[in-house]
């Protein structure tokens, strides 16, 4: 079972640039009015969404040290994780963002990840 260690100095709140709801899991990303939306492949990941909300109401993320994130495709314990173009955790080495400490099986589980 995937674990999750959240601290308040790596959480924060944005404004909703896009509807979050039901995005809680997902690689949030800032566009260019600082708002959060999902990231995409090869984008700065902010954080991971802890919850989502529609747009202009403010949602919060966390950067760790330790958080649980929807994968994307099968991960092994140890890789390198980027943000797909959908917000999810795949392997990769563009826009790395942590380590998965689990191995998934298949897309939509749950990896843990040491948030770099």
């Amino acid at each position: 079972m995937a674990i999750e260690r959240l601290d308040s100095a790596f959480a924060d709140a944005q404004v909703a640039g896009e509807n979050l709801t039901g995005k809680e899991m997902y690689l949030a990303h800032r566009n260019g009015d600082k708002e959060l939306v999902i990231c995409g492949s090869t984008e700065v990941v902010a954080g991971v969404i802890q919850k989502g909300t529609v747009a202009g109401k403010s949602t919060t993320i966390s950067r760790g040290p330790i958080c649980k994130v929807v994968g994307g495709a099968a991960i092994a314990a140890g890789a390198i994780l980027v943000s797909d173009s959908t917000g999810r955790a795949v392997t990769g080495t563009t826009g790395r963002f942590g380590i998965a400490r689990n191995a998934i099986s298949a897309a939509n589980e749950i990896v843990e990840v040491a948030m770099d």
